[in-house]
């Protein structure tokens, strides 16, 4: 039986290799990877779909994800030039959320 992956299926050892470390990383930095293979991919869509627009992210917190979006705008406009006119807007409010007043309720 052939596999379409050809070769890289009969590795199973890359995938043992990879649920072995994966097991063993703190959950904050499997929670990250997956917030930046999210962002990977919207970015590579709009890239793919020709789609303009600005990249708003609102609670910036330490910048980490607003600096993925911006290395993988630089990256993909390799494969197309306009996402290069993205622009990249960071907000938040340094103090969380207030606390909801009676009259917010």
């Amino acid at each position: 039986m052939s596999s379409k992956f050809g070769f890289l299926s009969k590795i199973n050892f890359l995938q043992d290799f990879a649920s072995v470390v994966i097991a063993g990383l703190n959950p904050a930095i499997v929670h990250n990877l997956g917030k930046y293979m999210a962002l990977k991919k919207v970015h590579y869509l709009s890239a793919v779909d020709d789609t303009p627009g600005d990249y708003l992210e609102f609670g910036v917190f330490q910048g980490s994800s607003m600096c993925h979006s911006i290395r993988c705008c630089k990256k993909l406009s390799k494969f197309n030039p306009n996402i290069s006119n993205t622009r990249f807007f960071g907000f938040d409010s340094f103090d969380g959320f207030g606390k909801v007043s009676e009259d917010e309720k």
